[in-house]
């Protein structure tokens, strides 16, 4: 989730503006996404600000993002460090008080790959929110920034995803004290990086916390259509991003949209979804197929949310309840009785 420049003052004048023009249109018997004001405002500045910027370019979306401020209350829970794993650059966020995994006696660590469509965000844009998942999951976190397209399309950023897990091995970290996870581009990037992970014959990760992931890059979902006036990721944007990033491939290749791989032998899933949102569709088909391969998932459809609304937290309170969701999937991934999947 970016945020685009805007001096605080300037913010503050367009989320009023978009107060007052939600309320008169819901006065007027006209409700277009989430019931809750703040989400409401938050999902339309989002929608104007990636529809404006995406018109003019990938350059100036990027020069438009800003490194998303952390709550207080958060920011002296955590520390923030720029690292180096497998030879990608990235963020790492660690709880001051860990929560040890019951089994080994370390700590969880979560690799969590941010979203923007392959082509913007960074760690920077999502500290906020993965530094609140860390809280929640007791885990260190690294969110690498991996490759973006155009520049690099695919399989660049699997590439890197790869890296960045085999080099967490590699410095001492086994696969049963990992977790991997990410928000749209960056759960498609999950998903695929298991499948690449099991094809080559490494050990898989514990488990993989899947919000918005975006894993049909065809954009075939019927909600695509059917939530477009809620949410703020439009098909006009879903495709601009594809194009970007797949270049030559097919969008139906599983390495670019693992919905339409075999997911047999992958750890434990959660799939968080808004109900709202113009992913959920494939959400739905991910979760189907994923379990008729023999995977344990869980699918949790988040009442009245758009795309990856837990970025919202703690502004909205449902957004910090899926994330505590969050938390709760990732102790429960590493209570004794939950067996690692490997290959």
């Amino acid at each position: 989730m970016s945020a685009v420049r805007s001096s605080p003052i300037g913010m503050l004048l367009r989320c009023v503006r978009l107060a007052l023009a939600i309320g008169w249109q819901r006065l007027r018997g006209i409700r277009h996404g989430p019931r809750d004001l703040r989400a409401a405002v938050l999902s339309r500045l989002l929608r104007r600000d990636i529809r404006e910027v995406v018109e003019r370019g990938i350059p100036r979306l990027r020069a438009s993002e800003l490194a998303t401020p952390v709550w207080p209350s958060v920011k002296r829970q955590v520390a923030f460090e720029r690292g180096d794993v497998g030879g990608v650059p990235g963020l790492w966020i660690t709880p001051r008080d860990p929560a040890p995994d019951a089994a080994s006696g370390a700590s969880p660590t979560l690799v969590y790959f941010h979203g923007g469509g392959y082509c913007f965000c960074s760690s920077a844009t999502h500290r906020a929110m993965v530094a609140q998942i860390a809280l929640a999951g007791g885990c260190r976190s690294f969110v690498p920034d991996y490759r973006l397209a155009p520049e690099h399309p695919h399989p660049a950023a699997i590439e890197d995803a790869l890296a960045v897990v085999r080099g967490l091995m590699a410095s001492g970290i086994s696969a049963d004290e990992l977790v991997i996870g990410g928000d749209s581009a960056g759960g498609g990037l999950s998903l695929a990086t298991l499948v690449a992970l099991r094809e080559a014959g490494d050990p898989l990760p514990r488990a993989a916390v899947l919000l918005s992931p975006w894993v049909d890059l065809a954009c075939t979902g019927a909600s695509i259509v059917r939530n477009a006036q809620h949410d703020y990721l439009t098909r006009e944007i879903l495709d601009h991003f594809a194009q970007c990033y797949l270049g030559e491939t097919n969008p139906l290749a599983p390495s670019a949209s693992p919905l339409y791989a075999d997911l047999h032998g992958l750890p434990p899933l959660l799939i968080q979804v808004g109900a709202l949102e113009t992913l959920l569709s494939e959400s739905r088909r991910l979760a189907e197929h994923a379990a008729a391969a023999g995977v344990t998932v869980e699918l949790q459809e988040l009442e009245d949310a758009v795309h990856v609304s837990q970025a919202f937290a703690p502004m909205v309170p449902a957004a910090s309840r899926a994330i505590q969701d969050i938390g709760r999937f990732i102790g429960r991934s590493f209570t004794p009785s939950t067996p690692s999947a490997r290959p």
